[in-house]
C-alpha cells in the first residue's frame, strides 16, 4: 500500500512551488534485490481519475534511507518483449518431444507478431537454434529443427546462464522474458549452486521474468523422491521474478499450459501499458534499505510498486 505525504504549496520569488506527493512503498524493508534500479509508477489525474502517460524524469525523486539516487530515465513500462524459450531436448523429454513441438507452435502463434523471439536447445549442450527472430515462419521452422538427443541429459543451468547474459545486454530498452520447457530429468551443468546464485541476482537486476513448464515423470503416489533440478530452479526463478510455474505429467498435451503462459505475457503487456518504468542508479552490491519515491506534479495521485503489479 502507498502512503501519501503532502507538503503545502508556498510562494517564492520565482512563483509557486507545486505540491509534492511522496509515496512510500510499504513492506520494502529491506529493499528486495530485484527492486534495485527499477520501479513501476502508475499516475492518475486526481480530479478525473484518467491515466497520466507523460511523466517526466524531472518529476521523479527516488530515495533510499533518505539518500537521493540519480533517476536515469522514465519511460512507458510496456517495453518491447525480448523472449527466449529454453527447450529440453534431452533423453528425459524424448517421449514427449513431438507434443512439446506442437505446444511450442501453439505458444508462438498466441503471441503478438513482430516480437523478438529466440530458441535455445539444452542438450547435449546449450545451442542457439534461433536468436531474435521476428518472422513466424522462421520461428516455426526453428521449432521443427530441434532434434532429440536421447542419450544426453539436459544442461538447464548452463542454458539459463547463457540466455540471461544475452538478455541482460539489451534489457534497458526491452522487456526480457525467459520461458523454460523441461522434463524433470537430471541436469548435467557443473557448479549448480554457484551458477544459480549468480543467475538469480542477474535476472532480478535486469528485470527478466521467468515462466516455467515442467513435465513430471508419472510415479506411484507412495513413491517419495527429491525434487529435480529443473523443478527446483524453475520454481524458484519463477517465484523470484513474478513469473509462473506449472507442472504437468510427462506425455500430456502442452497446448493449453503453453497457451496460458502466452496469455500471461500478453496480460502483462496490457497492465504495463498504463504504467511508467523508472530506472535509477544505485551502486552495485549496495545493501538493502528503506525506499521512498516522490512524484512532483500538481493534481495527481500515484501508485509505486517494484514489480509492476498495481495494488
Amino acid at each position: 500500500m502507498a502512503q501519501t505525504r503532502w507538503r503545502a504549496c508556498k510562494r517564492t520569488a520565482g512563483g509557486w512551488i507545486g505540491l509534492t506527493l511522496a509515496f512510500a512503498v510499504s513492506g520494502v524493508h529491506p529493499l528486495p534485490v530485484h527492486a534495485q534500479g527499477r520501479l513501476y509508477v502508475q499516475v492518475f489525474d486526481r480530479r478525473t481519475g484518467a491515466i497520466v502517460d507523460d511523466l517526466r524524469k524531472a518529476e521523479v525523486v527516488v530515495r533510499v534511507d533518505g539518500v537521493a539516487y540519480p533517476v536515469l530515465d522514465v519511460r512507458g513500462a510496456n517495453l518491447p518483449i525480448t523472449l527466449t524459450v529454453l527447450v529440453d531436448n534431452g533423453g528425459a523429454a524424448s517421449r514427449a518431444f513431438s507434443r512439446m513441438q506442437d505446444g511450442l507452435h501453439t505458444f508462438f502463434d498466441r503471441l503478438r507478431a513482430n516480437q523478438s523471439m529466440s530458441l535455445l536447445a539444452l542438450s547435449p549442450r546449450p545451442r542457439w537454434v534461433l536468436r531474435a527472430a521476428l518472422d513466424r515462419g522462421e520461428i516455426r521452422d526453428g521449432v521443427d529443427r530441434i532434434a532429440v538427443e536421447s542419450d544426453s541429459s539436459t544442461r538447464l543451468l548452463d542454458g539459463l546462464v547463457e540466455a540471461s547474459e544475452w538478455l541482460a545486454a539489451g534489457s534497458q530498452l526491452q522487456r526480457p522474458v525467459i520461458v523454460i520447457v523441461s522434463a524433470d530429468g537430471t541436469d548435467s551443468s557443473a557448479d549448480l549452486a554457484a551458477k544459480f546464485d549468480s543467475l538469480i541476482e542477474r535476472v532480478r537486476r535486469n528485470g527478466i521474468t521467468v515462466h516455467t513448464l515442467v513435465m513430471s515423470t508419472p510415479r506411484p503416489a507412495s513413491f517419495e523422491r527429491r525434487m529435480s533440478v529443473p523443478e527446483a530452479v524453475g520454481r524458484d526463478l519463477s517465484s523470484a521474478t513474478g513469473g509462473s510455474y506449472t507442472s504437468i505429467l510427462l506425455g500430456s498435451s502442452l497446448d493449453q499450459p503453453l497457451a496460458d503462459i502466452a496469455e500471461r505475457i500478453r496480460s502483462r503487456s496490457r497492465v504495463l501499458a498504463t504504467q511508467h518504468l523508472v530506472r535509477y542508479e544505485r551502486p552495485e552490491g549496495e545493501g538493502p534499505g528503506s525506499l521512498r519515491v516522490s512524484i512532483i506534479r500538481f493534481g495527481v495521485r500515484a501508485t509505486v510498486t517494484t514489480d509492476g503489479k498495481p495494488p
